[in-house]
């Protein structure tokens, strides 16, 4: 099994410039200080993903190098001409949807995310949307909002069914994903925080099992005889997918409640029913396949116990949120 690797001294600098750009983003108010955060994230992040000894490693950041030096090119050109050109707010979002890896400008996403390793992979889906995410609430045009969120939900569902890498499958799932967390930032401010932490939370959940016993593809999944840890992997993704009365259905259901445009809300219902799909079509064929994932009630002792003591962290976790709220 291969476990995520810690950070050495040696990069624990940039780590620490990563956590404070995001930081320095989110309590700061000036457009160009802003972009010279979000620089110095991006040149942070790319240190941390670079390993000289895998090749595939040093073409993903070039990669992601290029295409964020390029929205960051177009934030810093709609910074100078904001108050000159009416479009300018139009650049912003498109400049941040690139930064996050948002559908129709998520191809790049797509192609470099095989060659990531999974510790890499979980910062790209999580960390790194918050900064994108804090300047894209800065733009006030609900209505071509709502259009590329729509379009972006759409495509990110549909082309997730055509895969079966388990690493692609979760970066569509995150981008569709994020739209809620975009719409839970718009009009809900406060719950934004619970429910980015709820999300990196299930996140690191299914990433740390799936590295630690490499699995990469569906097919992988059949080789497995925990039956617990697979129970344990369904759980997670049926959560991440929003399947009520898993932690994940809660916050959407939140904002479900609070919206009053009745026709967005079914195009996000049913859009988000895709990503579901990929999970539950994962747990299906498992169970046809392998008997021993319905014989839970026969696990040992100490394997029931690490079983139930994970469930109650992610109750507890609920328990908190129902609270702050």
């Amino acid at each position: 099994m291969k476990k995520i690797k810690i950070l050495n001294n040696y990069n624990f600098f940039f780590f620490f410039l990563l956590i404070f750009s995001n930081m320095m983003i989110i309590f700061n108010n000036f457009w160009f200080s802003m972009w010279i955060y979000l620089e110095i994230n991006l040149i942070s992040f790319i240190y941390l993903m670079i390993n000289y000894k895998n090749y595939f490693h040093l073409e993903s950041s070039l990669i992601y190098f290029l295409i964020n030096t390029m929205a960051s090119i177009l934030l810093l050109l709609s910074i100078i001409f904001l108050n000159k050109m009416k479009n300018m707010n139009s650049i912003i979002m498109i400049s941040m949807f690139m930064k996050m890896g948002m559908a129709p400008f998520h191809f790049w996403m797509i192609m470099m995310i095989e060659m990531l390793n999974w510790l890499s992979i979980f910062f790209m889906l999580t960390w790194q949307k918050i900064s994108p995410m804090i300047l894209f609430y800065t733009y006030n045009n609900m209505n071509k909002i709502i259009l590329f969120m729509l379009l972006s939900m759409m495509i990110s569902s549909m082309l997730g069914l055509n895969y079966s890498s388990l690493k692609k499958i979760l970066t569509y799932s995150s981008i569709n994903q994020l739209n809620w967390l975009m719409i839970s930032l718009l009009m809900i401010n406060k719950m934004f925080k619970m429910y980015f932490l709820m999300y990196m939370y299930m996140m690191f959940m299914i990433i740390y099992m799936l590295n630690m016993f490499n699995l990469k593809y569906i097919m992988n999944m059949f080789l497995l005889k925990n039956s617990y840890y697979l129970m344990l992997m369904f759980c997670n993704f049926l959560s991440l997918g929003g399947l009520p009365p898993f932690i994940g259905f809660f916050p959407k259901m939140i904002i479900i409640n609070y919206m009053n445009n009745n026709l967005f809300i079914l195009m996000m219902i049913l859009f988000t029913l895709f990503p579901l799909y990929y999970y539950i079509r994962i747990m299906i064929c498992y169970m046809m396949i392998k008997k021993n994932l319905m014989n839970f009630m026969f696990f040992k002792k100490k394997k029931k116990k690490v079983f139930m003591f994970m469930m109650m962290l992610s109750n507890l976790m609920l328990l908190i949120i129902i609270m702050l709220m």
